[in-house]
């Protein structure tokens, strides 16, 4: 004869798995939310406060002598690639955008939890932005920049252009590259993305997503070199091998490079470094 099992209530069985989970972890063990995975990316609290359960508006990190952006670049590694951190900003910069011993850190433009009733890419303070840029002109005015070109970089003497009793050359660089040391590294005042973005909108999104901060493949950065020396033209990468906007673009006036690889593509229609229809085989073979 066939036997029916008839099923436990509900109660029942809440209190058998309460039970179990005591069994399993143990006399005077307990498990705090936050130290449960929260995300993909972030394993507890615990990995940046002192505290396995900080208060949201009041949570002290590690250390009290730990450098926040330090705490940040254990995961993001951006100190070569980004906005500079750890500087005291020349002028006031606005309430929302909190400094931090008066210098900028990570925290300044990016809240790290999210708002908490919403959050967006990047968690970007004061998001959404319609146009990204709109955030750096919050602390960057566009005026100071409108009435410069930093592409035309000779005077009407042939010589550097001076901005601000400076050469044009300091609008991009930390300092004035030396041509005759082939070997020096180039140093920009920061991202060169940034420094675009300062005048040129961001490219669409569907082209910029595959393309901007991407590191290409061993194979295609063979062939990019390969392309390079066969066509005598450079396509710069970022430091750890990134495609950003100079990659493509050449921002300088015809005659201020000397080497003829680096300097293809300076004064050319939309300053490509290489045609219109081949700029896009120095990276991708037919």
């Amino acid at each position: 004869m066939r036997k029916t099992y008839r099923a436990w209530p509900p109660v029942i069985m809440q209190f058998l798995l309460l039970a179990a989970s005591s069994f399993f972890l143990g006399p005077g063990s307990t498990v705090s939310a936050a130290d449960q995975p929260i995300d993909k990316n972030h394993v507890s609290c615990v990995m940046c406060h002192r505290t396995s359960t900080p208060e949201y508006y009041d949570a002290a990190m590690k250390a009290g002598d730990l450098d926040m952006s330090a705490v940040c670049m254990d995961c993001h590694h951006y100190s070569e690639n980004h906005h500079p951190v750890n500087i005291v900003p020349e002028k006031t910069i606005p309430d929302e955008f909190p400094l931090y011993d008066g210098q900028m850190k990570c925290l300044t433009c990016h809240e790290a939890h999210g708002n908490q009733k919403r959050s967006y890419p990047k968690l970007l303070r004061g998001a959404p932005y319609k146009d990204l840029r709109d955030m750096c002109f919050k602390c960057h005015p566009t005026d100071q920049y409108t009435a410069i070109d930093p592409h035309t970089m000779f005077d009407a003497d042939g010589k550097i252009k001076q901005v601000n009793g400076e050469p044009v050359c300091l609008v991009c660089h930390a300092k004035v590259p030396d041509q005759s040391n082939p070997k020096e590294q180039i140093t920009f005042k920061a991202d060169v993305a940034f420094l675009c973005w300062r005048c040129h909108p961001p490219m669409p999104d569907n082209f910029f997503a595959g393309h901007f901060l991407v590191k290409p493949s061993r194979k295609t950065a063979r062939y990019m070199k390969k392309y390079g020396r066969d066509n005598n033209v450079t396509l710069p990468l970022l430091n750890r091998n990134r495609i950003t906007c100079s990659t493509c673009h050449n921002p300088h006036e015809r005659g201020i490079i000397q080497n003829a690889a680096v300097a293809a593509g300076a004064d050319s229609r939309a300053r490509l470094r290489l045609s219109k229809s081949a700029i896009c085989s120095g990276c991708h073979p037919y």
